[in-house]
């Protein structure tokens, strides 16, 4: 939710010497789903990519797995990493938090979204100075961190049988301070099918503070699982 396409560049710069790689952020008017397939459909028509591999981490998994129902023709692989599926959960754990943010300035959501990266995030991820330095340096809106809550608590149907047949691979850390483990065994069930890779004690950011290890995993589902060459 705070991150921006610039957050993946140890991954560009690592896959691009081999695949073609495209990275984009969420624009901050950007509030659905529906509003974020056309605009990803809209970027492939114009790069003319027929085919792809969707990775997507946190809200970018979530994103993934709406577009795997969306788009299942497009699709030649599918990485959700540290992220959950369509629940009920994050709405009612947040809703009150959630009210409150809309009424704040933005200034006191940013100092909010601190105070999570210095808690909870940068201990999980051994208080790695990229991480913190990376994560403190984006720029905020309050118009687009709301936005891409509404996205993260959109509610929308499952069809595993719609997609069953693409290729899927699962990144969770076991330590992830903000996906609890419900949450990541209820993705698990949800995709039996897929590849698990477990990062140990690597938070939420491992393709940051552990991206040898990140790129490693992920270079094994494009060659080994997907069959992407």
């Amino acid at each position: 939710m705070g991150g921006t396409y610039d957050i993946w560049w140890q991954q560009l710069q690592h896959f691009e010497k081999t695949h073609r790689v495209i990275a984009f952020t969420l624009p901050a008017e950007v509030s659905t789903l529906a509003e974020v397939e056309r605009g990803v459909q809209a970027l492939l028509d114009r790069e003319r990519v027929d085919q792809l591999v969707v990775v997507g981490t946190s809200m970018g998994g979530y994103i993934a797995q709406y577009l795997m129902m969306r788009m299942p023709h497009r699709l030649r692989g599918v990485v959700m990493g540290h992220t959950f599926p369509p629940n009920a959960f994050i709405r009612k754990r947040h809703r009150l938090l959630a009210g409150m943010l809309r009424l704040l300035p933005a200034v006191a959501i940013k100092y909010y979204g601190w105070h999570v990266y210095r808690t909870r995030v940068f201990p999980a991820a051994g208080d790695d100075p990229l991480v913190r330095c990376f994560l403190l340096s984006k720029p905020f809106s309050k118009r687009g961190f709301l936005n891409r809550y509404r996205i993260i608590v959109e509610p929308f149907a499952l069809d595993p049988e719609r997609y069953r047949s693409i290729p899927k691979c699962i990144f969770e850390s076991d330590n992830d301070p903000l996906v609890p483990a419900a949450l990541r065994d209820a993705l698990k069930a949800n995709y039996p099918e897929a590849h698990v890779t477990t990062f140990h004690g690597a938070g939420h950011f491992p393709y940051l503070n552990a991206a040898d290890v990140y790129n490693t995993a992920l270079r094994k589902c494009l060659e080994v699982f997907f069959d992407w060459v």
